[in-house]
């Protein structure tokens, strides 16, 4: 009797349900620490499972009495359990998941160009887990066939920090890091990837003999607004923010400034007696504003970046002028670079891209009253035009013309390179003040054309300067094979060219009849994928320059040098899939360079002959991680003094060298360690991160140059910190 009394009530309840309409329960799921919706979460309720919408919304029926949990999954992030008791009555409600370490099966997917040879692209969620600083651009120094330097240019295979390239996107920039703090010039929210070409790159890139380094910006509508903000002691602060303007359009802007000069500045006036009465203080700063547009056929992308790095010095020193007899150094380098990039597919095979930009650039050097001052304003409208031909086949041809006025107001002593007798403070100086006119144009065409299991794009880069009245045109050409699955041989020969810097083909005190420089490029390598996890890189490369920019006594400038450089390079990856991740990059090379044909070949000032780079990263969980960087590189070269000459007239010793180039002695070899931790403490809607560690350390002080005493009877060395400790936290609204 009693069991059909319960099955009647059962019964009755439901049939009321049923009749009445009971409403359901709208869950909406959101991240933690975001408040973004999750759309596919599964949510079990009972037997039943239902899944959330494009917007994170759930609906479904909790029983109106009885005990239960609605079970709330989704990959990437820890499962919640909210009881049935805390969605009665229904109506709205809000759930939160928090991230967790994905698993094994999850795989960053990195794009790539098919015909690249010697490009490595990182994705930003695998740069910013190792590279320096935290700063995903900074990863590039940590790839094969990059050398190890201070400031804000990097060396690749021997060639020298100017031979090389660095954009944002199609946006000529002329440094991409600042010289301090392990940051780039651009806010991390903005990329979306890194890629670095070692040479061998295609002739849409020209002007270079080095490398190219591009930093990919995000090309999307924000999905809601957000702010970001990051103190990091001592370095800097910065504030960036986006959002939506609407559904097709969205803005970013950011602006970053350092206040290391500051610490730097009370930390010396306090420890005046230690440090001998020195000063050095670095600064530095960035700000971007970005607009985008997206259409059916396309996009527009309206981008303005600015920099800037600099260094005041003051040091005691017998050659100042000033009353309390130190010697001031200061430098400036700072830039603008505003551009609009329009995208269109004309059809399901044509598209084109255009970049127009302006380019203002001002460098600033006053050392002990000698001063140079340089700016330059250039407009540059590089055009690319694809068709499709087929499956993995296309047609580029694109054109990159540009036109600079460089203004020079130099105040500055008169350098005479081969006289014993020349000394820096008797020295006759000159004033030069003029304005030079450039305009350079270049077109280009590439094609990728498929053969069975091999890809070949030749190409080729044609050129002129009006600064120099030259023309001349770069072949190349880049090929892949597929040897198996998982298994790619690459190849790629060309020649690349440079052209003079405007000071070195000016009359007064350059040489208007330079030529380009050139360059000559032949790689060989082996990419291997070992399923998800692995991937292994290999490459030989060999390369020439002749018709390189030397000092010249009596035209001050010639293209008389030349150099080689040969080496090959190990990139080991362990891919970014559960909680590991990182590599090993490891470059042996040996650069030889000399200043004519009449001279022998010695070790190059960019040689440095092993270079070793072991990052990894381990997630803890999904707010907890930890990682860690070892660098080794051989001992820069430098150059002794063989002999010096007393001055009787200014009463001081002068040093003299058999060839100022000749390299023939190197600092010691360097080694550094970095370990870092960073955890995220997240709120509903906002998260704060910390992260901590220590740069640099390494168990005895780095010797990172030399100088010599008062008469050059001793060599005396000066050290890097031996570790540099940080605190950073990083806020997101």
């Amino acid at each position: 009797m009693r069991f059909i009394t319960v099955l009647v009530a059962w019964l009755a309840a439901g049939l009321t349900t049923v009749a009445f309409g009971q409403s359901p329960v709208t869950l909406k799921i959101l991240e933690k620490g975001k408040g973004l919706p999750l759309s596919k979460a599964e949510v079990a309720v009972g037997g039943e499972k239902f899944f959330s919408d494009p917007q994170g919304v759930a609906k479904f029926v909790v029983p109106p009495a009885g005990d239960g949990k609605v079970t709330i999954t989704k990959r990437g992030y820890e499962a919640g359990e909210i009881p049935f008791a805390e969605l009665r009555p229904p109506g709205e409600y809000d759930a939160y998941l928090v991230p967790a370490v994905n698993d094994d099966n999850v795989v960053v997917v990195r794009g790539t160009r098919k015909t690249a040879v010697s490009r490595k692209s990182i994705s930003i969620q695998e740069a910013a887990k190792v590279a320096p600083g935290g700063d995903p651009a900074q990863v590039v120094k940590l790839l094969p066939g990059v050398q190890s330097r201070n400031g804000n240019q990097i060396v690749v295979r021997g060639s020298g920090p100017r031979d090389s390239k660095y954009y944002i996107d199609d946006l000529e920039v002329p440094f991409i890091f600042h010289g301090f703090g392990n940051l780039s010039i651009t806010p991390t929210p903005i990329l979306s990837a890194v890629d670095f070409e070692a040479g061998g790159f295609g002739p849409e890139y020209g002007d270079a003999t080095g490398g190219v380094i591009t930093l990919r910006t995000k090309s999307e509508v924000p999905e809601r607004p957000m702010t970001q903000f990051v103190v990091n002691l001592p370095f800097y602060s910065g504030i960036y923010h986006e959002r939506p303007l609407s559904p097709d359009s969205g803005m970013s802007v950011s602006l970053r400034r350092s206040y290391i000069d500051i610490f730097i500045k009370q930390f010396l006036k306090r420890s005046q007696d230690k440090v001998g009465n020195v000063t050095v203080a670095p600064y530095f700063g960035d700000g971007h504003v970005t607009y985008f547009q997206k259409s059916e056929t396309g996009h527009v992308k309206a981008t303005l970046i600015s920099a800037y790095d600099g260094i005041k010095a003051a040091v005691p020193l017998d050659a100042s002028s000033s009353e309390d007899g130190r010697g001031e150094f200061n430098t400036y380098d700072g830039f603008l670079n505003v551009g609009v990039e329009k995208l269109e597919r004309l059809d399901k095979d044509w598209k084109y891209v255009t970049t127009p930009q302006v380019y203002y650039l001002n460098g600033k050097k006053d050392i002990l009253g000698n001063k140079i001052d340089d700016t330059s304003v250039k407009v540059r409208a590089p055009t690319e035009l694809t068709r499709r031909l087929g499956k993995g086949e296309d047609l580029n041809v694109g054109i990159d013309p540009s036109y600079q006025v460089t203004k020079s107001d130099y105040h500055v002593i008169k350098f005479v390179r081969d006289d014993p007798t020349w000394d820096f403070e008797d020295a006759e100086k000159i004033t030069v003040k003029r304005t030079s006119k450039a305009t350079t144009l270049a077109a280009w065409t590439n094609v990728d054309q498929v053969f069975g299991a091999t890809t070949l794009s030749p190409g080729v880069r044609g050129y002129y300067n009006s600064a120099i009245k030259r023309a001349s045109a770069d072949p190349r050409l880049r090929a892949k094979h597929m040897l198996g699955e998982g298994n790619t041989l690459k190849a790629a020969f060309g020649r690349y060219s440079e052209s003079p810097q405007p000071r070195e083909t000016s009359p007064d005190f350059g040489n208007p009849k330079l030529d380009f420089e050139h360059s000559t490029h032949y790689v060989l390598g082996l990419e291997q994928t070992w399923g998800d996890d692995w991937t292994t890189d290999i490459e030989a490369f060999y390369k020439t320059a002749y018709h390189m920019v030397e000092s010249d006594a009596a035209l001050n400038f010639n293209n008389s040098g030349s150099f080689k450089s040969r080496g090959f390079e190990l990139f080991v990856r362990r891919n970014l899939t559960g909680r590991l991740f990182g590599w090993l990059s490891y470059t042996y090379s040996k650069t030889m360079e000399r200043k004519t044909d009449r001279e022998s070949f010695h070790d190059g000032r960019y040689d440095q002959t092993h270079v070793v780079n072991a990052v990894g990263s381990y997630k803890l969980s999904g707010t907890n991680e930890v990682g860690g960087r070892y660098n080794y590189h051989t001992g820069d070269t430098t150059t002794s003094v063989t002999d010096v000459v007393y001055n009787a007239n200014l009463d001081k010793y002068k040093g003299r060298q058999d060839d100022p180039d000749a390299s023939d002695a190197r600092l010691p070899n360097y080694n550094a360690l970095s370990l870092y931790w960073s955890h995220d403490y997240l709120w509903d809607s906002w998260k704060l991160g910390q992260r901590l560690g220590i740069e640099s350390y390494w168990f005895k002080p780095q010797v990172q140059g030399q100088f010599y005493n008062y008469d050059y009877s001793k060599k005396q060395s000066f050290t890097a910190l031996r570790a540099i400790p940080f605190v950073e936290v990083r806020g997101e609204l």
